[in-house]
């Protein structure tokens, strides 16, 4: 068994509750996220070599994990278990960063694999980081740091998301009461 875990590296302050009241948070609440495969941060080994300055950033992606929007990667990360039953490749993405977390399925073996990746526009091709390195290529690489069991890549999701929320509300209880904090996360 694999056990995956999406930390949500945070430092919220006493801004977070107005986010909520102005319905900011989708645009200015972002995270570092670190993807723990069996206590080993799947970020550890990158290294922007020279696609640093133009694909892979620093802002974006580096050891410590990749930035994104705390509550729309949440929505998609609950999401992916389901959509990969529909389209087998599914991309967690947002507007504000070029950067995505590509998740694919191989069905026959029920396996789950995932890599960071940046399409490359003028070509049919992506940056991808594995967990091990980065390559430019069409498929995603599908290696043992980057794969394991459909039921464990889910189980690790909504665990993540369940752990996280509650840390949350644990700090900043009154942010329950805006009508934009999401309140049903479960298995969508």
């Amino acid at each position: 068994m694999t056990k995956l875990k999406f930390i949500f590296h945070t430092e919220p302050d006493k801004v977070l509750p107005e986010l909520f009241e102005e319905d900011l948070v989708d645009i200015d609440f972002w995270c570092r996220l670190d993807i723990h495969i069996n206590g080993q941060s799947f970020f550890e080994n990158f290294s922007p070599s020279y696609y640093g300055d133009s694909y892979f950033t620093e802002n974006y992606i580096n050891q410590s994990g990749i930035g994104v929007p705390v509550f729309p990667f949440i929505h998609s990360l609950l999401a992916t278990p389901k959509m990969l039953k529909v389209k087998k490749q599914y991309f967690l993405q947002d507007d504000q960063t070029s950067i995505e977390l590509c998740v694919l399925l191989d069905e026959k073996e029920d396996i789950v694999s995932f890599a960071s990746c940046v399409r490359d526009w003028g070509e049919d091709k992506y940056y991808w980081y594995d967990g091990k390195k980065v390559c430019f290529q069409k498929e995603m690489p599908i290696t043992e740091y980057n794969s394991m069991k459909y039921n464990d890549f889910e189980e690790g999701c909504i665990e993540s998301v369940e752990v996280y929320i509650q840390s949350l509300l644990r700090k900043y209880p009154e942010i329950n009461k805006y009508p934009y904090f999401p309140k049903n996360l479960n298995k969508e």
